[in-house]
């Protein structure tokens, strides 16, 4: 399940991450020429959004216990060389357990094979031993390793965007007509995905990343394909660019121990603009040890 469900997240944001051009077209059209032409056509982008995740864990008087994770995030995006793409993102992030609430923040850029991060912001309670406002890196193959999945490599996101051709796994299914969003003039769309689709790209989605694809996985699969059935989405293209200017999607996850909300909302805009992504300057390197916990720094 957690496989699949890293391989459904990267999907989602390549798809964030990318926006098209075209004539005008029928609705089904737009989406289809939006992801095809995203390779060529998006350069650069800032962007906005806002994620939340609700988690509901059964206790023994039955009420569960709720946990409310909230993330705000401001940034940017530098596709101009496809050999070595870029973001840039300050985080702002909440979380809430039975009444008791704790802030974090921070910062975070993805370049040169490398994620760059630090802490602004961090409660007392989770005492990390992480000097804040220092900045820090690790090498993004080597983290992915040891969390036990592929990185996203430049062969990876060529791969999801040609999938991603080939698969509908979006279908229109309402046209909420004409809408602007930050002053630009976009198609305004409810989407909803497309079960049959979803599963055939996600198992070639596996097989192409040389992930062997079992039984289990199939099973697991259609655990996430129920969940899927009730996502809510919707999607503004713009009507001169064809570029997705932004997406809102809400969807809840259930499991025999919890049920997980999750929604999010991202706005685009300022495409293919001047952006200016760089190192931080003193960063120190970023060890783990055992499982996942970061304790050693070089």
């Amino acid at each position: 399940m957690k496989k699949l469900s890293i391989l459904f997240a990267i999907a989602i944001m390549v798809l964030t991450m990318s926006a098209g051009c075209g004539k005008k077209l029928a609705p089904d059209d737009v989406l289809d020429n939006m992801i095809k032409s995203s390779i060529e056509d998006v350069k650069t982008y800032r962007f906005d959004g806002v994620l939340t995740a609700k988690t509901t864990t059964p206790d023994p008087s039955g009420a569960g216990v709720e946990t409310t994770f909230k993330i705000d995030m401001t940034g940017a995006y530098d596709g101009t060389d496809k050999q070595a793409p870029k973001i840039d993102a300050a985080l702002t992030g909440n979380i809430e357990v039975q009444g008791l609430s704790m802030n974090v923040a921070g910062d975070a850029r993805l370049l040169d094979d490398k994620t760059y991060f630090r802490l602004r912001e961090l409660p007392a309670l989770i005492p990390l031993g992480i000097e804040t406002n220092q900045w820090f890196y690790t090498n993004i193959d080597k983290t992915s390793t040891e969390a036990g999945v592929s990185s996203l490599s430049l062969d990876h996101m060529a791969t999801i965007q040609k999938l991603m051709q080939e698969y509908r796994i979006f279908r229109i299914t309402e046209d909420l007509g004409s809408a602007e969003v930050n002053g630009v003039k976009t198609y305004h769309y409810k989407t909803k995905m497309d079960r049959d689709e979803f599963k055939a790209f996600m198992e070639a989605l596996a097989k192409q990343q040389g992930q062997e694809f079992t039984d289990k996985d199939r099973d697991d699969l259609d655990q996430v394909a129920d969940n899927l059935d009730n996502m809510n989405m919707e999607m503004w293209i713009g009507q001169k660019d064809f570029f997705l200017y932004k997406l809102t999607m809400s969807v809840p996850f259930k499991s025999d121990t919890e049920v997980v909300d999750l929604s999010v909302e991202m706005t685009m805009k300022d495409y293919n603009s001047n952006v200016q992504i760089t190192a931080p300057e003193g960063a120190l390197e970023y060890v783990s040890e055992g499982l996942g916990i970061f304790n050693d720094f070089k």
